[in-house]
Protein backbone atom coordinates (compact mmCIF):
# COMPACT_ATOMS: atom_id res chain seq x y z
CA UNK A 1 0.00 0.00 0.00
CA UNK A 2 1.05 3.55 -0.88
CA UNK A 3 1.92 6.54 1.90
CA UNK A 4 0.34 9.36 1.54
CA UNK A 5 2.66 12.37 0.69
CA UNK A 6 2.18 14.96 3.30
CA UNK A 7 6.04 16.79 3.15
CA UNK A 8 8.53 17.92 0.89
CA UNK A 9 11.12 15.60 -1.02
CA UNK A 10 13.78 16.44 -2.70
CA UNK A 11 14.83 13.21 -4.75
CA UNK A 12 18.41 13.34 -6.70
CA UNK A 13 17.92 11.83 -9.89
CA UNK A 14 20.58 9.80 -12.02
CA UNK A 15 22.02 10.51 -15.67
CA UNK A 16 21.53 7.35 -17.51
CA UNK A 17 25.23 7.90 -20.03
CA UNK A 18 25.07 6.89 -23.12
CA UNK A 19 26.80 7.50 -26.19
CA UNK A 20 23.48 8.78 -28.22
CA UNK A 21 22.25 11.19 -25.68
CA UNK A 22 21.99 11.16 -22.01
CA UNK A 23 18.15 9.76 -20.16
CA UNK A 24 17.08 10.54 -17.15
CA UNK A 25 14.64 9.13 -15.67
CA UNK A 26 12.11 11.16 -13.43
CA UNK A 27 9.49 8.13 -11.57
CA UNK A 28 7.35 5.44 -12.22
CA UNK A 29 3.87 4.85 -11.15
CA UNK A 30 5.57 2.32 -8.95
CA UNK A 31 7.33 4.54 -6.90
CA UNK A 32 6.42 5.47 -3.37
CA UNK A 33 6.14 8.83 -3.71
CA UNK A 34 4.06 8.77 -6.82
CA UNK A 35 0.58 9.88 -5.43
CA UNK A 36 -1.92 10.39 -8.90
CA UNK A 37 -1.92 11.33 -12.41
CA UNK A 38 -3.98 14.45 -12.96
CA UNK A 39 -1.90 16.68 -15.29
CA UNK A 40 1.63 17.22 -17.27
CA UNK A 41 2.79 20.35 -18.33
CA UNK A 42 5.57 22.92 -18.52
CA UNK A 43 6.10 26.10 -17.15
CA UNK A 44 8.30 28.95 -18.23
CA UNK A 45 9.99 31.35 -16.29
CA UNK A 46 11.58 34.34 -17.92
CA UNK A 47 14.98 35.54 -16.61
CA UNK A 48 15.04 36.69 -13.42
CA UNK A 49 11.51 37.01 -12.92
CA UNK A 50 9.50 36.16 -9.90
CA UNK A 51 6.41 33.49 -9.83
CA UNK A 52 4.76 33.63 -6.73
CA UNK A 53 2.70 32.50 -4.67
CA UNK A 54 0.94 29.47 -5.38
CA UNK A 55 -1.52 27.04 -2.98
CA UNK A 56 -2.75 24.00 -4.17
CA UNK A 57 -5.62 22.76 -1.74
CA UNK A 58 -5.42 19.28 -2.90
CA UNK A 59 -2.83 18.46 -5.36
CA UNK A 60 0.54 17.43 -5.21
CA UNK A 61 3.25 19.01 -7.71
CA UNK A 62 5.89 17.15 -9.22
CA UNK A 63 8.24 19.71 -10.47
CA UNK A 64 11.94 18.84 -12.63
CA UNK A 65 13.68 21.93 -14.47
CA UNK A 66 14.55 20.79 -17.75
CA UNK A 67 16.52 24.18 -19.06
CA UNK A 68 17.96 26.70 -16.53
CA UNK A 69 18.17 27.16 -12.46
CA UNK A 70 15.56 28.77 -10.33
CA UNK A 71 15.04 29.03 -6.84
CA UNK A 72 11.86 27.38 -5.21
CA UNK A 73 10.79 28.69 -1.78
CA UNK A 74 8.42 27.05 -0.32
CA UNK A 75 6.88 27.54 3.23
CA UNK A 76 6.64 24.79 5.64
CA UNK A 77 5.50 24.78 9.30
CA UNK A 78 6.10 28.94 8.96
CA UNK A 79 9.39 28.99 7.56
CA UNK A 80 10.69 29.15 3.87
CA UNK A 81 12.73 26.56 2.53
CA UNK A 82 14.93 27.45 0.03
CA UNK A 83 15.04 24.50 -3.22
CA UNK A 84 17.64 25.31 -5.90
CA UNK A 85 16.34 23.30 -9.32
CA UNK A 86 18.96 22.96 -12.17
CA UNK A 87 19.06 21.96 -15.53
CA UNK A 88 22.68 20.53 -14.41
CA UNK A 89 21.86 18.51 -11.15
CA UNK A 90 18.57 17.00 -11.93
CA UNK A 91 16.54 16.79 -8.86
CA UNK A 92 12.35 16.22 -8.35
CA UNK A 93 10.93 18.32 -6.00
CA UNK A 94 7.83 17.17 -4.43
CA UNK A 95 5.18 19.63 -2.95
CA UNK A 96 1.94 18.27 -1.31
CA UNK A 97 -0.90 19.98 -1.36
CA UNK A 98 -1.74 22.89 1.40
CA UNK A 99 1.43 24.51 1.13
CA UNK A 100 2.35 27.76 -0.58
CA UNK A 101 5.13 28.19 -2.58
CA UNK A 102 7.27 30.63 -5.49
CA UNK A 103 10.01 30.38 -7.92
CA UNK A 104 12.96 32.77 -9.19
CA UNK A 105 14.55 32.37 -12.83
CA UNK A 106 17.80 32.69 -11.22
CA UNK A 107 19.64 33.13 -14.84
CA UNK A 108 19.36 34.27 -18.27
CA UNK A 109 17.85 31.73 -20.05
CA UNK A 110 14.15 31.16 -19.58
CA UNK A 111 13.56 28.44 -16.95
CA UNK A 112 11.13 25.25 -18.98
CA UNK A 113 9.82 23.43 -15.59
CA UNK A 114 8.44 20.20 -16.00
CA UNK A 115 4.68 19.73 -13.59
CA UNK A 116 3.34 16.58 -13.04
CA UNK A 117 0.63 17.07 -11.04
CA UNK A 118 -1.69 15.06 -9.29
CA UNK A 119 -4.91 16.51 -10.28
CA UNK A 120 -5.75 18.28 -13.43
CA UNK A 121 -5.63 21.60 -13.04
CA UNK A 122 -9.22 24.19 -11.42
CA UNK A 123 -9.47 27.33 -10.73
CA UNK A 124 -11.39 26.64 -7.57
CA UNK A 125 -7.91 24.19 -6.09
CA UNK A 126 -5.65 26.77 -6.33
CA UNK A 127 -5.34 29.98 -4.43
CA UNK A 128 -2.57 32.60 -5.01
CA UNK A 129 -1.32 35.72 -3.11
CA UNK A 130 0.69 38.74 -4.61
CA UNK A 131 4.82 38.63 -4.38
CA UNK A 132 4.39 41.33 -1.73
CA UNK A 133 1.52 39.03 0.40
CA UNK A 134 4.06 36.97 2.07
CA UNK A 135 7.27 38.66 3.28
CA UNK A 136 10.27 37.25 1.77
CA UNK A 137 13.33 39.08 0.53
CA UNK A 138 13.93 37.19 -2.91
CA UNK A 139 16.97 39.00 -3.45
CA UNK A 140 19.09 37.13 -0.94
Amino acid sequence: MKKKLDKFRVIGLKKIKQEKGDIIKIFTKEDLFFDSFGELYISEIKPHKIKAWRYHKNSTQNLFVIKGNCRVVCIVKNKFKKIELSENTPKLLIIPKKHWYGFKNEGSVNVKLLNLSSKKYSEKEILRKKMNEIEYNWKK
